[in-house]
């Protein structure tokens, strides 16, 4: 039976995802058994990105295989913010808090005094250098992240695919589009998407939607954090998520409610 667990935007709020991090059996992916995909932008809005990045690169570093690692549009904002390409990236407290988390105390002084001075365009070299020197592997490693992953039956994606591609989406879909596609699609695909970065309220429409969003034919939108309010307390964020498992040519995906029960979503034949 193939099992996949799927979670998307933690935006730096360690504690929810540790939560659910807890309700998984770690034995059960160090085996084989399971897969873990997380569909991007860990950093930004709370203020432990730099925990949530260590974190997941040390999980991915013991799982393998058996985890995939996507790339997120905030995740790409940070990079090319390191390489002096997003000067504005650094323009809100929690952008300044997780570079606060990775840089001397004296760097920081400098920092802020650019900040002071309208100057973010000279803070990335700093920034650069220090994430180089004290987070080295990790900085290789999200550079290196994937834009999707596909399954027989799915596509795995932070933002989506050019769906008039067709079949041939990885070849007619941009990069920006993977992490950055808006507004969010819904209807057939000829396979399943499941994808963060919109907020499930949005895909919903329902304003204090927090949970899996499923558009009752190939799209599932899973980014619940954005739902909750800009100024909402850790504490009382839940991060969804997804169980897809499969066995007899039959596809169920689950919610995985935050006491750990499973919801059924949807069943599929394939």
């Amino acid at each position: 039976m193939k099992t996949i667990y799927a979670m998307s935007d933690i935006h730096g709020m360690i504690g929810p995802f540790r939560k659910r991090l807890d309700q998984l059996n770690m034995d059960e992916f160090s085996a084989g058994e399971a897969t873990l995909i997380l569909l991007g932008d860990y950093i930004d809005r709370g203020y432990n990105s730099l925990k949530v990045l260590e974190t997941i690169y040390e999980l991915k570093c013991d799982l393998k295989d058996n985890m995939i690692v996507l790339m997120g549009n905030h995740d790409k904002w940070f990079l090319n913010f390191l390489e002096g390409h997003n000067p504005g990236w650094l323009g809100n407290s929690q952008a300044t808090a997780f570079v606060s988390q990775f840089m001397p105390e004296e760097d920081m002084g400098k920092v802020y005094t650019l900040l002071s001075r309208y100057r973010q365009d000279l803070i990335s070299d700093i920034a650069r250098k220090a994430f180089e020197k004290y987070n080295s592997d990790l900085y290789s490693w999200m550079k290196s992240l994937p834009l999707y992953h596909e399954t027989e039956h799915q596509i795995y994606v932070h933002a989506g695919v050019d769906e008039e591609a067709e079949d041939l989406w990885m070849y007619g879909t941009s990069d920006e589009m993977f992490y950055e596609k808006y507004p969010p699609v819904k209807g057939y695909f000829y396979k399943d998407i499941i994808a963060g970065h919109v907020s499930t309220s949005t895909a919903s429409g329902h304003r204090n939607d927090h949970d899996i969003y499923y558009d009752g034919e190939s799209h599932f939108y899973i980014d619940g954090i954005d739902s909750y309010p800009a100024d909402a307390k850790e504490k009382d964020c839940i991060i969804p998520l997804l169980l897809y498992t499969e066995d007899n040519e039959r596809g169920r995906y689950y919610s995985i409610r935050h006491d750990g029960r499973k919801a059924l979503i949807c069943e599929k034949k394939w």
